[in-house]
């Protein structure tokens, strides 16, 4: 199904019915998905299997995407050789134009165009850390409740009866009756008892909920980049560098080395120690991640990345050497910069 500029902004369905985000740009045989929680992602058109009317539905499950999935820089030159086809067509006579008659045009010969200055460019591509997010189940919480018996104290103030006798003289008077045995007086004595009962009662309550924490994850991983290869035949001049307004690395390395030798030629040491240092510090000045930076803000990244370049180059790495020749790669970083800005 053809993409048209129309689809901008409709839903993108996968196959299970599940919507995978909105249709954001098109480029030609492309289209760049905006998905929700992760980065936006480019497909290739053959993954559309039809247009529902309110957006388009993918032929292929939702775990196959990275199937039709591709790099940005491939939707540009797919551009670029559309857009050359195009303008092919437009300057290519027709058959009809091959007369030399009047009120025909002439035949359009294919002639090579010669020009003063001829160039070829090679693209130099480098892999590029991407962090993609997904939501994952990473346990669970359950609340339940547990009866757990202890032992409780109370002290409870009861009342009781006592009975209390008292003997104290009297006057004679006479007595009624005669002496005898067997009279008596019952008094009854009571007293409060405890009686124990339970009763159950709220004594708290728990509140269960879900709240959202932000952390931050530091990730790492070894990525990879396309440097040019200059070889020579015979004796062929080069000029300039891979970075316009920049001189090579083969062209400003005598400078470095005679500045060595002046300055730290007496200690012993050899040039070909610092040379590695030297050159990162040239070829890091034009690296576009760096730039608009100051020192004291790149310094950390450059050292974590200066064992992979110094491997990548065929240089011996020693981790605990950068303290001894930092000086060198910001010397060679600074001037870099300089000349990159004077270009």
């Amino acid at each position: 199904m053809a993409l048209t500029e129309s689809m901008i902004g409709l839903p993108v369905y996968a196959e299970d019915g599940s919507e995978i985000g909105k249709v954001k740009e098109i480029r030609g045989r492309f289209f760049k998905v905006d998905a929700p929680m992760q980065f936006d992602y480019w497909l290739r058109e053959d993954a559309v299997r039809s247009d529902t009317g309110g957006g388009g539905r993918l032929a292929v499950p939702h775990d196959h995407l990275d199937d039709y999935k591709v790099d940005e820089s491939e939707t540009h030159e797919t551009s670029y050789a559309t857009e050359s086809r195009a303008i092919d067509r437009e300057t290519t006579p027709t058959a009809g134009m091959t007369s030399g008659t009047m009120g025909t045009t002439p035949t359009m010969r294919d002639e090579p165009r010669a020009t003063q200055d001829e160039h070829e460019r090679l693209q130099l591509r480098e892999e590029q850390l991407q962090a993609r997010k997904e939501t994952v189940e990473a346990g669970e919480v359950t609340v339940g409740k547990d009866v757990v018996t202890e032992r409780q104290q109370m002290d409870v103030p009861v009342r009781r009866e006592e009975v209390v006798i008292e003997r104290h003289p009297v006057e004679g008077r006479p007595a009624h009756g005669d002496i005898s045995e067997g009279e008596e007086i019952r008094v009854p004595v009571h007293e409060e008892q405890v009686r124990v009962e339970k009763e159950p009662v709220v004594y708290e309550e728990v509140g269960i909920g879900k709240q959202t924490v932000q952390d931050t994850e530091h990730v790492t991983g070894e990525v990879r980049r396309e440097e040019p290869r200059i070889e020579r035949q015979g004796e062929v001049p080069v000029h300039g560098s891979s970075v316009a307004g920049m001189r090579g690395w083969d062209q400003v390395s005598p400078q470095y080395r005679q500045r060595w030798q002046t300055q730290y030629g007496t200690s012993g040491g050899r040039f070909e120690d610092a040379e590695s240092y030297y050159r990162y510090g040239h070829e890091m000045a034009s690296d576009p991640r760096y730039q608009g930076r100051d020192w004291s803000q790149v310094e950390p990244e450059l050292r974590q990345g200066y064992g992979t370049w110094a491997q990548r180059y065929g240089y011996q790495h020693d981790e605990n050497a950068w303290e001894r020749f930092k000086d060198q790669v910001r010397e060679s970083w600074d001037e870099g910069r300089h000349e990159r800005r004077a270009a």
